[in-house]
């Protein structure tokens, strides 16, 4: 009874939020391009290396977004950029496949809270209820509900070219799925990563944000379970982005490229 208050309250918090994002059109056009044009927040030398990693693909390129919010943000987004949802082409054409939220949506009769096993319950009675489990262990409740998303997240990953994260910090809770994207970057040298990544108080000098980055790095490739010794030879697959105004309605970066959207 209180996980399912808890969910409630936080489904009728959220739902209210929700209701109170009305963006204009040049937020959601920034928005948008952001989501496909993430490049565009790289350093010269990195978009020549990005352009020269896309260039292998000739055909369109097809997008699964995969949501760890609960709201359907990203579905009103796409519905005011244009009815049919499709994606601006700025000479390269998108095609997006699906949107997936993995924890559930405001809609559904279920919301997912918890943790990635019962190792992270401190509880030990919690840790050896199996009803209890079914509710806080998410993998397990995934598996419980039956929708599969853990078998197409696994998919989707595995089909993917370039995975690209934004504002997601991969927490121990969320184990499950960061694993199986660094499973893959271990097992196929093609791989390509953006990690898009929030930090305050950043210097000017990009000199200065180097040390953030490769922490940024070697934090990542040490939760996938890349011991420090090997850890240089996957660097060069990763970038990793700090504050850099994506999806800030305040930070325009595109100039007359914009006008493409």
């Amino acid at each position: 009874d209180v996980y399912y208050e808890l969910c409630e309250q936080l489904r009728t918090y959220l739902i209210d939020q929700v209701k109170n994002f009305n963006p204009s059109k040049d937020i959601i056009d920034k928005y948008i391009k952001d989501l496909v044009r993430p490049d565009y927040y790289l350093s010269e030398r990195e978009k020549l290396e990005y352009a020269t990693f896309l260039n292998r693909y000739n055909d369109a390129r097809k997008v699964t977004i995969v949501s760890f919010n609960y709201t359907d943000v990203i579905d009103k987004c796409l519905d005011i950029y244009n009815s049919e949802r499709r994606l601006p082409t700025t000479g390269i054409t998108y095609q997006l496949r699906i949107i997936e939220k993995i924890h559930g949506t405001l809609g559904t009769p279920y919301l997912l809270m918890g943790v990635n096993d019962e190792k992270q319950i401190d509880n030990p009675e919690f840790a050896k209820d199996e009803d209890v489990l079914d509710y806080l262990v998410k993998p397990r409740s995934n598996f419980e509900i039956g929708t599969r998303i853990d078998e197409r997240f696994t998919t989707y990953t595995n089909e993917a070219h370039l995975i690209v994260t934004m504002g997601l910090s991969f927490g121990e809770t969320d184990k499950v799925w960061w694993k199986t994207i660094g499973d893959r970057l271990k097992r196929d040298n093609s791989l390509i990563i953006l990690l898009f990544v929030f930090e305050q108080n950043l210097p000017t000098d990009e000199r200065r944000r180097q040390p953030i980055k490769r922490r940024v790095k070697r934090d990542f490739l040490t939760k996938w379970g890349i011991n420090k010794e090997n850890q240089f030879a996957f660097e060069s697959r990763i970038y990793v982005c700090v504050g850099s105004g994506l999806f800030s309605p305040n930070v325009h970066i595109y100039q007359d490229d914009r006008k493409g959207l």
